[in-house]
């Protein structure tokens, strides 16, 4: 069982024996590599490039795929567990003896039991140098992991703190060479990485663009329309082609059902799309993620002869690319769970069969992942919720005046948070300008106005709790 374990602490060796990471990488450049095999320790082959570069958390050498960096035991193979140095360690089988009387690392700390705070502080410099100033609990506390002040407290040796900063996160030794190193709002220059308001369209709010690195007003490419005024008229039992152009983009489609029963719509693509039927006058019949093949949507919803209804398309979490809408109408004289409504115009009924659910029948408590779940809150708030990997969690509110307002996060996560109007048009943006990494959001907004305040990890992986607190300054 200790063999993994040998083997990550023979790279590593033989790595520390051949010199810093960065000049093994320098030295890498100049040779190139066909294969892992060319590379040492926690790194691996780009066939991009021909170069070894360092492993980043939750990737794996090719040659070896149990043998894999981590800063959490998600990066981790089945069986598999992060160890103290950030490498991923063989889990002990249960008649396998105990090394100690420790307490086993929960892949989150640095392999033992949270320390106590130590002292009371103002500033990360009155606290031990592997340990901050919480602001939560107002004392020292442990670095959490992928966050340093050193740099030998990152892998690559190599911890970035941004100007004024005193915690930063651990980046590759050698910097970034292109703007694809760095996180998704921000550039590459001089082998470091700099935030930028966007680098691509998908970045900014509907209505803009991105434009030098910053959002700009300006009409965009977009194949249908976002409303049901402009939607794309298709038949009951049709296709159409399409894209979700930017972040934010809403394609609807609108058609006359001329039977009643349960229809059926779904996509079909690469693209990660959402799909949302409604009546004429926006009452939300049902919507769907991932009912379809791999991650498109595949919705059944009732509808009744004569009756005008729309589709909406969107792309889960911000995501854009092309697809291809089917619309299938029932057999004709078949009506399941078909039925008058409350209004009694005949127009829908029944129970919603699709995999999400409308937004009438949403936990208030929960927060949603998008304009149409997100949790509705007034100001001033402080709500505490989850981030899960992959996750996105969007708050409603309204402003009572207009004034000097602040959002942000309280946790010991890294986040990245957005602002944006009634209109979907981003106000703000945020990636490490709260305390430690989390995000802090400081605008003057208009009076008797919807905003969306929307969180999310800055890397897809990060998870854990939060507090997301919404108030006005004046």
């Amino acid at each position: 069982m200790k063999l993994k374990m040998m083997m990550a602490f023979a790279l590593a060796g033989m790595a520390l024996a051949c010199g810093s990471p960065l000049e093994n990488q320098r030295s890498n450049k100049a040779a190139g590599c066909a294969s892992d095999a060319d590379c040492l320790g926690l790194q691996t082959c780009s066939v991009r490039t021909g170069q070894c570069r360092a492993l980043e958390p939750g990737m794996c050498r090719q040659d070896d795929p149990s043998f894999c960096a981590c800063n959490l035991d998600q990066h981790c193979p089945e069986g598999f567990e992060c160890g103290s140095a950030l490498v991923c360690e063989s889990i002990p089988s249960p008649n396998e003896a105990p090394e100690s009387d420790e307490i086993p690392d929960d892949g989150v700390g640095s392999g033992s039991s949270d320390p106590e705070p130590v002292e009371s502080c103002e500033r990360s410099s009155d606290c031990p140098i592997d340990q901050f100033c919480d602001e939560l609990i107002n004392a020292c506390n442990e670095l959490p992991s992928g966050m340093c002040r050193t740099d030998s407290q990152c892998v690559s040796e190599n911890c970035y703190v941004r100007p004024g900063r005193e915690v930063g996160r651990c980046v590759e030794a050698e910097g970034c060479t292109e703007d694809t190193d760095c996180g998704a709002r921000q550039i590459c220059r001089d082998a470091a990485c700099l935030d930028v308001e966007c680098r691509e369209d998908r970045h900014c709010g509907a209505g803009s663009g991105c434009d030098n690195y910053r959002c700009v007003a300006r009409e965009r490419r977009d194949d249908h329309g976002n409303t049901f005024d402009t939607a794309t008229r298709i038949e009951d039992m049709g296709q159409a082609s399409g894209a979700i152009d930017y972040s934010g983009d809403r394609d609807v489609f609108r058609f006359e059902a001329t039977v009643t029963g349960r229809y059926v719509v779904e996509t079909t693509g690469q693209t990660d799309t959402v799909c949302t039927a409604l009546t004429a006058n926006e009452e939300v019949l049902g919507s769907d993620d991932d009912d379809g093949a791999g991650d498109n949507c595949s919705l059944a919803f009732a509808a009744r002869a004569g009756s005008t209804l729309q589709i909406q398309l969107t792309g889960f979490r911000d995501r854009t690319g092309s697809y291809r809408l089917v619309l299938i109408r029932p057999v004709e004289g078949a009506n399941p769970g078909v039925g008058d409504n409350e209004g009694g115009n005949g127009e829908v009924g029944g129970e919603n069969r699709g995999g999400g659910n409308p937004p009438e029948d949403a936990n208030p408590e929960d927060q949603g992942g998008d304009v149409r779940t997100a949790q509705r809150v007034q100001l001033p708030a402080e709500i505490p919720a989850q981030l899960d990997q992959r996750d996105e969690d969007w708050f409603q509110f309204t402003t009572e005046r207009a004034g000097r307002y602040r959002f942000e996060t309280r946790s010991r996560l890294d986040t990245d948070c957005k602002l944006l109007d009634e209109d979907e048009n981003q106000v703000g943006i945020s990636d490490d300008d709260g305390q430690m990494l989390n995000c802090q959001i400081n605008v003057t907004l208009d009076g008797g106005t919807t905003y969306f305040f929307a969180i999310r990890g800055y890397t897809s992986n990060i998870n854990g709790p939060y507090t997301a607190i919404l108030r006005s300054l004046d």
